[in-house]
Order: structure tokens, then C-alpha cells, then sequence
């Protein structure tokens, strides 16, 4: 049975993605992907994911849509992670207010990222 972390990368841009998959994926974490709102919250709803990473501005649904929709009960269970060029405090609000755990301005390091990931399954 394959114990890693599962994480779910949703951005519409496809570089972003795979330097988030390449940088991410390691001996712990398996990383699978989403190309917009309406893929990542098919999968988060129908599979198990240990953390997201979402995009705030993405085709048919935006992250904070996507969040919004979700059950409760993965809600709960789920660190969210959103990226965005966005740096108004109200959009921080708003992310914070709907159920985002950090809110990572783009552009951002990998390494940040990943430390951040890190710390967020330690804790």
C-alpha cells in the first residue's frame, strides 16, 4: 500500500503545473494534476487528497468557486494552498473567509512551496 501524501495541483496554466508536479513530487507526495475549476472539483469531490494547491483565476470555475463548493466534510479535512497574481487584502479575505488555509502570491518560489507543504503536514 503507497503511504504518500496526496496532492492535487489546479492551474489552467500548463508550465505552472509541471514545475509544481516536478518540484513536488518526491518519496512522500504523489501530485496529480487538474487543468481547471471544474476538473479539480470533480477530483477533490470523487478521490481523497491530502493537500491542494489551487489557482485563484482559472476557466469555468475560479479557485474561490471551487472551494465554495466543496462538501463540508473534505473541506475539513483538507489543507488548501491558493496561488495567485492577485494581492488586494480583500481577495486574501475572501480565500481566508471560504475555507483557504495559505495564500501564496504569485510569482512564488518552488521552494517556498515546498517548504510550506512541508510544515503544513508536519503540523
Amino acid at each position: 500500500m503507497d503511504n504518500r501524501k496526496k496532492i492535487l495541483v489546479c492551474d489552467d496554466d500548463e508550465i505552472i503545473r509541471m514545475l509544481l508536479a516536478d518540484s513536488l513530487e518526491n518519496e512522500e507526495w504523489i501530485v496529480e494534476e487538474a487543468v481547471d475549476g471544474k476538473e479539480a472539483l470533480d477530483k477533490l469531490i470523487n478521490q481523497h487528497y491530502d493537500l491542494a494547491v489551487i489557482d485563484y483565476m482559472m476557466p469555468y470555475f475560479t479557485g474561490i468557486e471551487v472551494v465554495e463548493k466543496l462538501p463540508l466534510h473534505v473541506k475539513q479535512n483538507l489543507p488548501i494552498i491558493m496561488l495567485t497574481a492577485k494581492s488586494q487584502k480583500e481577495d486574501k479575505q475572501l480565500a481566508t473567509a471560504v475555507g483557504v488555509t495559505h495564500f501564496v502570491q504569485k510569482p512564488f518560489s518552488p521552494a517556498y512551496l515546498y517548504e510550506l507543504i512541508s510544515t503544513t503536514f508536519t503540523n
